[in-house]
């Protein structure tokens, strides 16, 4: 699955990513380096973090789903009592 992201975005993750490999390995990469290397991250670790993500809504639908269902319940009424 291919994660595509707008054009201004993916430029400034190439930024960012080659700032960070300047910075921590004194490394100088090219701009068309650095979006493979951020093609290859997010094909690599992108299944993982959406699986992570579908889990949380999974989660938040649950919870929500728990939360009307206990609502609807409180809407009961008793029928009424023997005189």
């Amino acid at each position: 699955m291919a994660i595509r992201l707008p054009k201004e975005e993916k430029a400034e993750y190439v930024r960012r990513l080659q700032e960070y490999v300047q910075a921590e390995f004194e490394l100088e990469i090219g701009e068309l380096a650095t979006e493979f290397l951020l093609d290859f991250v997010a094909e690599l670790a992108g299944p993982a973090y959406y699986n992570e993500a579908l889990e949380d809504a999974r989660a938040v639908a649950s919870n929500r789903a728990d939360s009307i269902q206990e609502e609807i319940l409180a809407l009961r009424k008793e029928p009424p009592r023997q005189r």
